[in-house]
C-alpha cells in the first residue's frame, strides 16, 4: 500500500467516498471557479471547468484584472468575470491594508455575478482572489468547495475553511491542517495525462523553470550549476524559462560560461518542452510538481525562498521523501555538489528511469474529475438539507439525478 493510502486509512478526517445523484448520467451543475494571481491557481481552475463541462455542466471564472487569469482564462475560451482583488501575501503593510479594504467590494461584485449567472456552487482554488466570491456564496446560501494544492494550506483557504462544505487537497498530509472539516484527497490536476518515463537513452536535455512568476534564484544560479556539470564531461542541452523575469541576463550568463542554452520568458507549448526534456530543474510549486508527475520527469527541486509561508519547501520535502528526487533549499545550494549529484543520476540510466517512475507514481490523472464528483455530492447535500427544512431552492440545477456512489479514492488512487 502506498504512503498516501496509508495516510488516508489512518486519518479520520480524510473522506475518500462521495455519494452523488448527479453521477450516473452527468451533471447540469453550473459552477463559478474563484482563484488566480499565479498560473498555478488558474490552471487548476481551468481543469475544474473542463471536467465539469465534460459531465454536461457549465461554468464561469471569477478573477482579478492583474493576475494570470486575465490572460489564461480568455485564451482557454472560458467566461471571465472580473472582480476587485488585490494581493496580500509578501506585500508591505500599506498594501496589505489596501487588499483587506478591497474584500468588501469583491463580495458585492461577486454577489451580483453569482445571482445574475444563477451559479449552483463556488469552487475556490486559493489565493486572495477567492476570498470575495466564497464569502459572497456564503451570504447567498450557495455551497463552497475548496481546493488546496499545497502541502501547507495558504492563508485564503485557511480563512475560508470554516465556510466550506468540502475541502479537496492535493497532498493527503495537508488534511492535518483542516481538522474537523470534511476533507477529500483528490490530488492536483495536470493539464495533460500522457507520460514518457524511459528517458535514459540519447543526449540529455535540461528544462529549467521557476513557475509563472519565475525563480530569481534559479535564473541567477542555474548557469553556474550547469557549467560545473559541463566540466565533468557530460554533453547536454538546456531550455530555460525565466517566467516574468527578464531573460536577457540569464541568456548572457549561460554564454559567459560557455553553456549552450535556449532562454525565453515563457513557451506556448509547455507540454512539448516537457516531452523534450530528460531532467528538470525547477521550483516546487504544486502544479509544476503535478505536471512533472504526469510527464514522469525526474527533477532537482529548489523551493522558492520567497513563497508565502515557505509552502514550497513543504511540497518539496514531502515529494522528495516519497520519490527520492534530489532537492535543496536556496540557502543550502552548492553548485559543485549538485553537479556531482546530477552527473551520477544522468550517467546511471537505471537510476534516471527509476526516478522517472517514482515521480510518475505521484500523478493523479483524474484529479479534476474527482473534484467535480465532490462538488456534486456537496451540492446534493445542500439540496437535501433545504428540502428537509422546506426552504426555497436557491440557485440549484433544473433536474436531479438518480443516486449513485463514486469511490473517489478507489477509482483514482494509484495501485
Amino acid at each position: 500500500m502506498s504512503g498516501k493510502q496509508d495516510y488516508a486509512t489512518k486519518n479520520e478526517n480524510l473522506t475518500c467516498h462521495a455519494n452523488s445523484r448527479f453521477a450516473e448520467r452527468g451533471s447540469s451543475m453550473k459552477i463559478a471557479v474563484a482563484g488566480g494571481g499565479t498560473a498555478g491557481h488558474v490552471n487548476i481552475g481551468l481543469e475544474i471547468l473542463r471536467a465539469n463541462r465534460e459531465r454536461g455542466g457549465r461554468g464561469i471564472y471569477l478573477g482579478g484584472d492583474s493576475g494570470f487569469e486575465s490572460r489564461l482564462v480568455p485564451r482557454a475560451g472560458e467566461q471571465l468575470e472580473i472582480i476587485p482583488a488585490k494581493p496580500f501575501a509578501l506585500r508591505s503593510m500599506g498594501r496589505k491594508l489596501e487588499a483587506v479594504a478591497t474584500i468588501a467590494a469583491s463580495v458585492r461584485a461577486s454577489r451580483r455575478v453569482l445571482l445574475r449567472e444563477r451559479v449552483d456552487l463556488v469552487a475556490g482554488t486559493g489565493s486572495y482572489v477567492s476570498l470575495g466570491p466564497c464569502l459572497a456564496a456564503r451570504t447567498l446560501g450557495i455551497p463552497v468547495v475548496l481546493h488546496e494544492a499545497n502541502a501547507l494550506p495558504g492563508l485564503a483557504n485557511r480563512l475560508l475553511a470554516p465556510l466550506a462544505q468540502r475541502i479537496c487537497v492535493g497532498f493527503a498530509e495537508s488534511a492535518e491542517w483542516m481538522r474537523g472539516r470534511v476533507t477529500v484527497y483528490t490530488g492536483n490536476p495536470a493539464r495533460w495525462k500522457a507520460a514518457c518515463v524511459n528517458r535514459s537513452g540519447g543526449r540529455h536535455s535540461f528544462l529549467v523553470l521557476g513557475g509563472s512568476e519565475g525563480s530569481p534564484f534559479l535564473n541567477a544560479r542555474t548557469p553556474e550549476l550547469l557549467a560545473e556539470l559541463k566540466s565533468l564531461g557530460l554533453p547536454f542541452g538546456v531550455r530555460h524559462l525565466t517566467g516574468i523575469c527578464d531573460p536577457e541576463p540569464v541568456r548572457r550568463a549561460y554564454a559567459e560560461r560557455g553553456v549552450e542554452a535556449e532562454v525565453s520568458a515563457f513557451t506556448n507549448d509547455l507540454r512539448a518542452a516537457y516531452d523534450e526534456a530528460t531532467f528538470v530543474i525547477s521550483c516546487a510549486g504544486a502544479v509544476t510538481m503535478a505536471e512533472l508527475a504526469s510527464a514522469g520527469l525526474p527533477a532537482l527541486l529548489t523551493p522558492l525562498g520567497r513563497s508565502a509561508d515557505n509552502h514550497q519547501e513543504a511540497n518539496a520535502r514531502l515529494c522528495a521523501g516519497r520519490t527520492e528526487l534530489p532537492w535543496t533549499t536556496e540557502a543550502r545550494w552548492n553548485a559543485a555538489e549538485l553537479a556531482r549529484t546530477l552527473h551520477q543520476i544522468l550517467t546511471a540510466g537505471e537510476r534516471l528511469e527509476a526516478l522517472g517512475w517514482n515521480i510518475h507514481s505521484e500523478a493523479t490523472p483524474r484529479a479534476a474529475e474527482a473534484f467535480i464528483a465532490v462538488c456534486e455530492a456537496a451540492l446534493q447535500e445542500t439540496i437535501d438539507r433545504r428540502s428537509a427544512v422546506r426552504l426555497p431552492r436557491v440557485a440549484t440545477p433544473a433536474r436531479w439525478r438518480e443516486s449513485a456512489d463514486i469511490d473517489l479514492y478507489g477509482t483514482w488512487a494509484k495501485k
